[in-house]
């Protein structure tokens, strides 16, 4: 789970029903209903076990009882700013409602949240990149990936570089994301090889790498100027 999610609380807004969700962990989820709608009491407040399960990057099936034996079952997407939820509650009664999902410390109330989402999708899809793990390269790149760093685009280009970057470690140092694009600088390792300070730059859309640029120079940082 990332933690642009653990940690942080979330407005789950149904409409109606107005959720106030804790992510404490994985298994841990503290909820407070600001607004009831009929469906709960507007202010109660309790600490739940949790089940979450990874559909893709930035989206997850969560699922929780509370006291009253409602069965509260969402579909969170983090990167879009939405939720879709199923309430099978006591009485017989199955609601489905959609609304949105907004973390209570974004300035903007959609998809700040999925700025913080992408840039971990970033980090983690070049560190599989670099492992040569490229069984599953559509879970981060969209098929007609355009690369300006490789010689090919697409997946096959991603195959060929991974296949040459073997021993390869990418070492993001910081990391800046805005709309649909995240940036990141830092340095690019292999054993027995001096390193490169590199500067990647992706776009997304929706919660996968579509383009993605890339600018490098050798680390010749000395005394107190470091280059990262």
């Amino acid at each position: 789970m990332p933690d642009a999610v653990f940690g942080h609380q979330y407005v789950s807004d149904l409409g109606e029903l107005v959720l106030l969700l804790d992510f404490e962990s994985a298994s841990a989820l503290t909820v407070t209903v600001l607004e009831g709608g009929g469906i709960a009491v507007a202010g109660q407040r309790e600490r739940v076990d949790v089940t979450m399960a990874e559909v893709r990057p930035g989206l997850y099936f969560t699922t929780w009882q509370n006291r009253a034996g409602a069965t509260v079952t969402q579909m969170q997407d983090f990167v879009n700013a939405m939720v879709r939820a199923t309430l099978a509650l006591p009485d017989g009664r199955c609601l489905v409602m959609t609304g949105s999902l907004r973390r209570t410390d974004d300035t903007e109330p959609s998809p700040g949240a999925g700025t913080t989402v992408r840039k971990q999708i970033a980090r983690q899809a070049m560190r599989e990149l670099l492992a040569g793990r490229i069984a599953d390269l559509d879970r981060y790149w969209t098929p007609g990936h355009r690369d300006h760093a490789l010689p090919a685009d697409g997946h096959e280009g991603l195959r060929a570089f991974a296949m040459s970057a073997v021993g390869r470690r990418w070492e993001p140092v910081r990391m800046i994301a805005e709309g649909d694009m995240v940036v990141a600088h830092g340095r690019l390792t292999a054993d027995g090889a001096p390193s490169i300070i590199v500067v990647d730059l992706f776009r997304f859309e929706g919660n996968r790498i579509a383009e993605h640029w890339n600018v490098a120079q050798p680390d010749s940082a000395e005394g107190d100027r470091p280059m990262l």
